[in-house]
């Protein structure tokens, strides 16, 4: 049926370049794959004596998972900003989940309409929700979607120093309170599993590599990669733990040497280093990954703060009865997911931003006689359907507040 519908759409000339492109994209992995399997091969045995089987967990956890989505941009003539839209669940409860709504402002730096927050003012809105939920208190494990703290973090970039202390702050809090941090990461990039056991061999090749066939290069690095490594190695139900940030390695750190490794460049040491100085509670966080039950089941990885990574990884792997994920993390992205596509939060804010308008006055506001109208759309073509949302919406609240 795909093959027949395909048929009626498809333009030859397009096909032709994805098929181009696609014939491309295999031969690099073909040729990669005979460079990596001698590195797969000596990584093994490796894996396989640090690999121990997943049992019961010791103890029932109770956990708070946060995640977050964002919406299309307001694009408006006077005002541009991304909404971002955060939950918070609880497992096991059926308590409702808590939501919270930040307006970012993302740099515009092109002409690129509805323009994304960048990921970093994203995670930085994550953590210090956290630091909220973290008050509330009621949990034993907070859980980031995600890497925690988030890898930005790790580099003194304008970024990573807006993000470090608040990560650092509720690091802080999870001792003092005794609650764990955690950060799971479904789709996984790194090759830490690579660096742990072959050291920075692999890392040299594909630097040469790159000199010769970038590409070759970057296929070479995708099939040393934790997910492939994870995929081929560990068996439904294992655990793999590779150790903490602040491991040492040749006087290093293992993070530090490892993203220096990784990008075949000796500065990330260096200030990977002076951040880890700097927020020591970041060399206790603890890396580990974990294969699911199902045959078809991507490799997890966990990073873990002042908890037993090993048996909440036994927790999670028995409550993950959906997808190949916990229920908790599910249940944070369905929250997020639906109350976003259900509420709406973009329009929320667009009416919001003309009540408060009218408000202040704003609507009268003229220049030469003519209406600024700061507040108009600048997409035209979404004007007739945003508008007729929002006269919904305030029929809604006006009939709301009648009632009242």
């Amino acid at each position: 049926m795909l093959e027949e519908e395909l048929e009626e759409v498809l333009d030859a000339d397009i096909y032709a370049a994805a098929l181009k492109a696609a014939e491309e994209a295999v031969e690099s992995i073909a040729e990669a794959w005979e460079l990596a399997k001698p590195y797969l091969e000596e990584a093994e045995p490796k894996v396989r004596e640090m690999a121990s089987m997943l049992g019961e967990p010791l103890r029932d956890y109770r956990v708070a998972a946060v995640d977050s989505t964002f919406t299309p941009a307001l694009a408006l003539r006077g005002f541009h900003a991304s909404v971002v839209v955060l939950a918070r669940v609880l497992y096991p409860s059926e308590a409702r989940p808590k939501f919270k709504l930040e307006v970012l402002h993302p740099a515009r730096e092109s002409e690129e309409e509805e323009a994304s927050p960048s990921s970093g003012d994203v995670k930085e809105a994550e953590v210090k929700f956290m630091l909220e939920v973290a008050d509330g208190g009621g949990f034993d494990v907070l859980v980031r979607d995600g890497d925690y703290p988030p890898v930005d973090a790790l580099f003194p970039t304008t970024r990573g120093r807006r993000l470090a202390p608040p990560c650092e702050k509720l690091m802080e809090k999870a001792l003092e309170a005794g609650f764990g941090l955690a950060g799971l990461v479904k789709r996984v990039r790194t090759a830490l599993i690579a660096y742990r056991v072959l050291g920075e061999s692999p890392f040299e090749e594909a630097a040469r590599l790159r000199d010769r066939n970038p590409s070759v290069a970057s296929a070479f690095m995708e099939l040393l990669s934790d997910s492939v490594l994870g995929w081929l190695m560990l068996e439904p139900g294992e655990y793999l733990h590779i150790g903490s940030y602040g491991d040492d390695v040749d006087g290093s750190s293992m993070i530090a040497a490892y993203f220096s490794a990784r990008t075949w460049r000796k500065q990330p040491l260096e200030r990977i280093t002076t951040v880890l100085d700097r927020h020591k509670l970041f060399k206790r966080v603890e890396v580990a990954y974990y294969r699911p039950q199902g045959e078809l089941a991507p490799l997890v990885k966990l990073t873990g703060f002042n908890l037993d990574l090993k048996d909440f990884a036994a927790y999670s792997l028995k409550y993950t009865r959906g997808p190949a994920y916990p229920d908790y993390i599910n249940l944070a992205d369905t929250a997020c997911l639906e109350y976003a596509r259900t509420v709406k939060p973009e329009d929320i804010m667009l009416l919001a931003l003309y009540t408060a308008s009218h408000a202040r006055g704003l609507h009268k506001l003229r220049f030469r006689g003519r209406s600024p109208a700061l507040l108009a759309l600048q997409n035209i073509q979404k004007l007739t359907l945003v508008h007729s949302r929002i006269a919904r919406m305030s029929e809604r609240a006006a009939r709301g507040g009648r009632r009242a």
